[in-house]
């Protein structure tokens, strides 16, 4: 048995018509209405994972740029430099970082989550909207013009 067909049998899809597995065996993939295509599926699946490692990136860096405050004062301690500086914008912004990470990362699991219900009951997926993408983007933008300001201003 081929991987492809051994994987629509363990996924619950009843016939595979031209190499692609359908969960209804009346309808083919050049229909409008082939909703149990297994590409789509799989699509859904990377899209899923590209969600996730942006949140993953996120996250680490928002670690490193936590830890950066506390390796500058360590820096200073070490050469016995005198600094006002406490490091607290980088604690903030590298939690903040990791937090969107943290949300990136639920989101995706939710919406995920629910792409697949709809695959496995075959019924067309709702759109989504732009919402969590736009968000992402603004509290990011938000995020960086912070910092940037907060590095022009700090000697």
């Amino acid at each position: 048995m081929s991987l492809r067909r051994e994987a629509a049998r363990t996924m619950g899809f009843r016939s595979m018509k031209g190499g692609v597995a359908m969960s209804d065996g009346n309808k083919s993939s050049g229909d409008a209405e082939g909703y149990g295509d297994l590409r789509v599926f799989f699509a859904g699946q990377r899209t899923m994972l590209a969600w996730v490692r942006t949140g993953v990136a996120l996250m680490g860096f928002g670690f490193v740029v936590a830890k950066f405050g506390m390796f500058m004062r360590e820096m200073a301690v070490v050469r016995e430099v005198e600094t006002t500086q406490r490091g607290v914008m980088s604690l903030w912004a590298g939690t903040a970082l990791l937090v969107i990470g943290v949300a990136v990362n639920l989101v995706a699991a939710a919406r995920y989550a629910r792409f697949a219900r709809e695959f496995k009951a075959n019924t067309p997926p709702r759109a989504t909207g732009i919402g969590p993408e736009l968000w992402l983007a603004g509290v990011l933008s938000a995020l960086g013009i912070a910092m940037a300001v907060y590095l022009a201003l700090v000697q």
